[in-house]
């Protein structure tokens, strides 16, 4: 019988180093014109975070086992990918939904913008915690 398991790794702290790596990267993304604000953001930006994301979070907690599956990809639905996903999660291990982006309210990317299946949501970076899960077939 073929069941699925799903594996998860706390991908928290490197969330929160790709938030820093972004809010420094600001003053400098100012200089050169790049808009980073929610709601102004385009292409330019988009790709930046994009390779970031993968450099930040993806690449370091998957070993690359997956080779490179630009399935997944920042701030695009599904937000998942065929093996796994981003899910964020209460301070109470409760699941929120699935990990969007961050969001620079108030020029820090300390926000978290999660999809709960109906509409996206925000919680501060600080207030969850985010695991990178694999969904992984298993034979029994």
């Amino acid at each position: 019988m073929n069941q699925a398991t799903v594996e998860r790794v706390d991908a928290t702290d490197y969330v929160e180093i790709f938030s820093a790596a972004l809010t420094t990267l600001r003053p400098l993304m100012d200089k050169v014109g790049l808009k980073w604000r929610d709601h102004e953001q385009y292409d330019n930006y988009d790709s930046l975070a994009d390779t970031m994301f993968s450099e930040f979070i993806l690449h370091p907690l998957t070993n690359d086992y997956f080779g490179f599956d630009r399935s997944y990809r920042y701030d695009m639905p599904p937000y998942r990918s065929v093996w796994g996903a981003l899910l964020v999660y209460s301070s109470k291990d409760q699941l929120l939904g699935n990990f969007v982006r961050l969001s620079a309210g108030h020029g820090e990317f300390n926000e978290v913008i999660y999809n709960n299946g109906l509409k996206e949501e925000p919680i501060e970076l600080g207030k969850c915690r985010l695991f990178l899960t694999f969904d992984q077939e298993s034979t029994t």
